[in-house]
């Protein structure tokens, strides 16, 4: 038997619980909109400043697009070569002991880690273009700085307070002349797009070009699973179909066929079993990332991201779930490929971290990059 008004009291029941999950979150949202409005403010006070240098035959760019993920607020570039410049709104005084950067001794490493990516992908476009040989410097500019703030160095990255950028860049000479900081420009506004590009866009560089710059920075793995005669097993492969390893499901026993990568196998494996992958970043070794001309980023500490892709079965479902570990930044869950139709299905539109990718375009990478056989 029916209710009078009973269908009205669930309505109200379920719109009162929905505006009480709504109240929890806009403090939160309260505190983000602040953030990206005093980023906002900071990257335009830098920018200001840095338009003076354009009278000594500087050029600038703003807020560009990085093949991988990720944006660059500002570069530089003039007779001393090319500064990548990220703008940070941060109060309080700015420290670095033992090669960790702190705000008032907040751990700030993660903008250290960001900017040598940014550094990487400006060096990477450039030797791709016949501009190798000129030098990319990375700077973390406080457009808040405390007063007194000195200039800190952590890791080949400055941090200066931006009332000290223009003055320390302006009338030096170097050995890019005119000509040559023209072709830079060039070549930079081709390579990184605006931030604010379609997306559907061609991108300037050919697909194997993007390809291999990706892979520079991320190692691709596979999980797939194998049953046969009650025996079931885990196996893993990396993106060029090599067997690394695998595991018994039935005794947790592990074999590693492939010994460069020994601590790999061992780090996904332990974690994984026939339903997911229960990932400990802890765990995975620290590789250095290799970027133009061979140079392994070890002394930086810029190191290789690993994604990673685990084959789920069951009826008639096939599915392809990825994951996305960094040793620096943690791991993030992507979502599925579904394998019968090809269609993503991420976990959500947000980066899986701070100048990273979104979970969309990494399952398409994972998916693209998976062994055939």
């Amino acid at each position: 038997m029916g209710v009078a008004g009973g269908s009205a009291q669930d309505q109200a029941t379920r719109a009162r619980a929905a505006a009480q999950v709504l109240e929890r979150k806009a403090p939160h949202a309260a505190r983000r909109a602040d953030q990206f409005t005093r980023g906002s403010e900071g990257e335009a006070a830098v920018a200001h400043a840095l338009a003076e240098l354009t009278a000594d035959g500087h050029h600038l760019l703003h807020d560009r697009r990085m093949p991988t993920g990720g944006n660059i607020d500002h570069l530089l570039i003039g007779p001393l070569g090319v500064y990548v410049i990220d703008a940070k709104a941060w109060n309080g005084v700015v420290t670095a002991a033992e090669g960790v950067l702190r705000c008032n001794g907040r751990r700030r490493q993660d903008a250290v880690e960001g900017m040598l990516r940014q550094v990487a992908e400006v060096r990477a476009s450039l030797a791709a273009n016949g501009h190798g040989d000129v030098r990319v410097r990375g700077v973390l500019a406080l457009a808040t700085p405390a007063d007194e703030q000195p200039i800190v160095r952590v890791d080949d990255v400055s941090v200066v307070p931006l009332r000290e950028l223009v003055p320390g860049l302006r009338g030096r000479q170097g050995p890019v002349d005119s000509a040559a900081a023209e072709s830079i420009l060039r070549t930079l506004s081709a390579a990184l797009p605006p931030a604010d590009a379609k997306a559907e866009l061609p991108a300037p560089l050919p697909p194997e070009d993007r390809d291999s710059r990706f892979d520079k920075f991320t190692r691709t793995l596979f999980v797939d699973s194998w049953s046969k005669a009650g025996k079931r097993r885990l196996y893993l492969k990396d993106g060029a179909g090599t067997a690394l390893g695998w595991k018994d499901l039935n005794d947790g026993s592990i074999a590693v066929t492939h010994q460069p990568d020994d601590e790999l196998v061992r780090a996904v494996l332990a974690h994984a079993d026939a339903v997911g992958l229960h990932l400990d970043c802890s765990r995975l070794p620290k590789i250095p990332a290799a970027v133009a001309g061979g140079r392994l980023m070890s002394l930086t500490g810029l190191r290789t991201v690993f994604l990673i892709g685990h084959r789920w079965r069951r009826g008639a479902q096939d599915r392809l779930y990825g994951t996305w570990a960094s040793t620096n930044e943690g791991k993030a869950d992507l979502g599925y490929v579904d394998l019968l139709t090809g269609q993503l299905h991420p976990s959500n539109d947000r980066p899986v971290a701070r100048d990273r990718d979104v979970p969309e375009r990494l399952l398409g990478a994972l998916l693209a990059r998976r062994p055939t056989a």
